[in-house]
């Protein structure tokens, strides 16, 4: 919020906050409550701006507490196999940021929930065993177990994903910005499953 302050002191034009999806109907949850913080501040401060908040990012798969698993054929987690989680490349928040930089006329003002994919889980699962050349699985697992392993806060944010979820306008989202890359096409180009694809 200092670097808000400071920016209308010098007289910043244009300001881009990275954010995150869904914090600014949740403000109060763990992980979120900074973020909202600092959106709401930029709000009132009466600087031009864009908040860019993204969904669920395509290389948390990559995460260590994800990866060893899904190289051995399971995705486990809490959440009904049904249930849709949006995603978004990392690399395309950046596009998007740089562009309402860059081009603040055409985003001031907007909040931009931000993904380009959404599928059930059970069909993520499939998508990175698809990236492999080898079957992924998508196992459910009880909330307890997940939260013994992961803890509470990480719980707590696949809870709200199962309850509540992003809201990204995913078909605006395409057409304004249609080189958004969808998880099947990140996983190929930029995914590091990719690597370890059978041969």
């Amino acid at each position: 919020m200092a670097v808000i302050d400071a920016a209308r002191e010098a007289g910043v034009r244009h300001l881009v906050q990275a954010s995150g999806g869904g914090a600014d109907r949740s403000p109060d949850l763990p992980g979120f409550i900074g973020k909202s913080l600092v959106e709401r501040h930029l709000r009132s401060s009466g600087i031009s701006h864009t908040i860019v908040a993204p969904t669920w990012f395509m290389s948390n798969w990559d995460w260590p507490c994800f990866r060893p698993a899904i190289l051995a054929g399971v995705l486990a987690l809490p959440l009904d196999p049904g249930t849709s989680l949006q995603q978004v490349a990392p690399a395309d928040i950046g596009r998007v940021a740089a562009l309402a930089l860059t081009d603040p006329a055409r985003w001031a003002g907007q909040r931009i929930e931000l993904a380009r994919d959404e599928r059930p889980i059970a069909h993520t699962a499939a998508a990175l065993g698809a990236s492999l050349g080898r079957p992924v699985s998508y196992q459910q697992v009880s909330w307890e177990s997940f939260q013994g392993e992961y803890g509470s806060f990480f719980a707590g944010l696949f809870r709200w994903y199962a309850e509540h979820g992003y809201r990204a306008d995913i078909p605006a989202l395409r057409r304004a910005l249609p080189r958004l890359l969808h998880l099947d096409a990140y996983l190929d180009r930029r995914g590091s499953f990719a690597h370890d694809r059978a041969a």
